[in-house]
């Protein structure tokens, strides 16, 4: 009886051999080629929720007179992108005061303003195809107007994007300097005092406070706040 169940047990074996190599061997591959490659693409899609990440985010923000009236606020970022085929990114604007329409970027064309709850967003244009691996330097500049006519301001960096590092650095005009400068962080409720080490002259004689941080959390928002 063992010897019998042996014999059927190869013989089918057999039969399921002769059936594998009844089929064309270039087509088997190439499907499994294709079926790994939409797996590889599937699983680097949810393996990375972020389209891409900033090595190095710069914020500077320019007040250009002693009343708060204008202000210039430029960003650059370093940009590694993590999956293939981007061809836009979202840019956020937030603060008080109004914004004029002196809104630019390179590379790119903003091609999309919308309101967010308190802040708006910006669709970039890439006007190129981006892959997984690829990095961009991304600079954009907008004017505001009226955002810090008060004697205690502030400054809100949100961080959206999975960041390596991040700075912030105020420019304050000649005639009215930084007195008194703190940072916040909100998920803690924690304040902190920056420092005279946070603070430097410019060639031009003007006055520059820098806040730095390394990793800075996913999702937080730190807000500087200043007395002039």
């Amino acid at each position: 009886m063992k010897n019998l169940k042996l014999a059927n047990l190869a013989q089918r074996l057999l039969q399921l051999l002769r059936l594998l190599l009844s089929f064309d061997l270039s087509t088997i591959l190439t499907a499994l080629s294709k079926m790994f490659r939409t797996l590889g693409r599937l699983l680097r899609r949810y393996s990375y929720p972020h389209s891409y990440e900033v090595l190095e985010r710069e914020t500077t923000l320019e007040l250009c007179d002693a009343s708060g009236e204008k202000a210039i606020v430029r960003h650059q970022k370093l940009i590694h992108f993590l999956q293939d085929e981007i061809v836009a990114i979202t840019d956020r604007i937030w603060g008080t005061g109004l914004f004029s329409e002196e809104y630019s970027c390179s590379p790119g064309v903003p091609v999309d303003f919308y309101e967010d709850g308190s802040r708006w967003n910006v669709v970039i244009s890439l006007r190129e195809t981006k892959g997984r691996g690829d990095t961009l330097t991304l600079k954009t500049a907008r004017t505001m107007l009226g955002a810090f006519n008060d004697d205690r301001c502030w400054w809100e960096e949100e961080i959206y994007q999975p960041t390596r590092q991040a700075s912030v650095t105020i420019i304050f005009p000649k005639k009215r300097r930084c007195r008194r400068a703190t940072i916040t962080q909100r998920s803690r409720n924690h304040t902190v005092t920056l420092g005279q080490q946070h603070l430097r002259f410019l060639g031009d004689g003007r006055q520059a406070l820098t806040w730095r941080a390394s990793c800075p959390q996913l999702h937080e928002l730190y807000r500087i706040q200043w007395s002039w």
